[in-house]
């Protein structure tokens, strides 16, 4: 449909003599769809438009002829057929109730796409993972300080104030109080008013001489941190600090054997569980277990399997101390 330019002011083509109608003087209203081109002057061109243009403002009238008519008016609303005044109290409160409401999920919640995934966490920046590198070494440093002093025996037999902890071990009021606050904050010890009390899923690692006592391990760490603490030194020479080969290790008191190989069964026991779950031995099998330490594996398969014959091969020194633990726990006749 083509679209007719004039000059403004000029006379148009389309105006007749006629009186206008009584709705002209509503106002100017667009063209229906099908009805006369829009005839007006271009903002830009003025009456010399260039072919191109005019034909794009042909095609966009003829695709899209609804646009330059008078838009459609919307159907008028159905009446309601029922009243909602003349409903029985509470009707609409039971209606709301019998709608199925939407879960609150997290993730892909349309159809088709699975289970919601669970939102990841924000990744810690750099800067954030190095300064928590930094002041690792802080908490560590209070553990073995606790450790050598003897705070946590001492409020193990019965909770007890900073003043009565510093009293007994020997160590000034102020600075014991800080140390304790700060294993509060690691969680290693709990705080009820002015007392402080070892949890006691944690006594077996922090209390000598509690059933299963694991502070063997807390003993060897305290010496490494030490070494730790020179590791530069290592680098340049080339040569280790602490020599925690087997021969220095098992060579020196026995009571620090027993206690390191105690210290390696307590903690091994959910590892060790966890094993015989996930590759389990047929009923009458038989086991060597080699460098077992404490036997803790030979003594969890030997507890899920019938008949099994478990024999426990390691050093000597390593060797003792294991019998002293699996007699204690009554596995002597089974691992060997």
């Amino acid at each position: 449909m083509p679209i007719l330019w004039w000059r403004r002011g000029a006379e148009s083509p389309l105006r007749s003599s006629r009186p206008p109608h009584p709705r002209a003087q509503r106002g100017p209203h667009p063209p229906r769809p099908g009805g006369k081109p829009v005839v007006k002057e271009h903002p830009q061109y003025g009456t010399r438009i260039p072919p191109e243009e005019l034909e794009f403002l042909n095609q966009h009238q003829r695709q899209h002829p609804q646009r330059a008519g008078r838009p459609q008016a919307t159907p008028p609303r159905m009446p309601r057929t029922h009243d909602l005044r003349q409903e029985r109290p509470g009707a609409r409160e039971d209606r709301r109730h019998e709608r199925p409401q939407r879960s609150h999920r997290v993730g892909n919640s349309r159809a088709g796409e699975g289970p919601p995934r669970p939102v990841p966490a924000p990744a810690e920046s750099p800067v954030a993972i190095l300064g928590k590198t930094i002041h690792s070494y802080q908490m560590s440093a209070a553990l073995f300080a606790a450790h050598s002093l003897g705070v946590f025996p001492t409020i193990h037999q019965k909770p007890q104030t900073s003043e009565d902890v510093a009293r007994r071990c020997g160590a000034d009021p102020r600075g014991t109080e800080r140390l304790l606050n700060a294993l509060v904050a690691m969680g290693i010890l709990h705080k009820h008013g002015a007392t402080y009390v070892v949890p006691r899923e944690l006594a077996p690692y922090v209390v000598p001489g509690v059933d299963g006592d694991a502070t063997g391990m807390l003993d060897l760490s305290s010496e490494l941190f030490r070494e730790w603490s020179d590791l530069s030194r290592a680098v340049k020479e080339g040569t280790p600090l602490h020599r925690l080969s087997s021969d220095a290790l098992l060579s020196g008191d026995p009571s620090r054997v027993r206690s390191y190989i105690r210290a390696v069964h307590t903690n091994s026991r959910q590892a060790a569980q966890r094993v015989v779950e996930m590759a389990p031995l047929l009923p009458g099998s038989k086991l060597l277990d080699v460098a077992g330490g404490s036997g803790i594996f030979a003594a969890e398969y030997a507890r899920a399997t019938p008949d099994l014959e478990a024999t426990l091969f390691d050093l000597a020194p390593t060797i003792e101390a294991a019998k002293e633990i699996l007699a204690a726990e009554n596995m002597e006749d089974r691992v060997t």
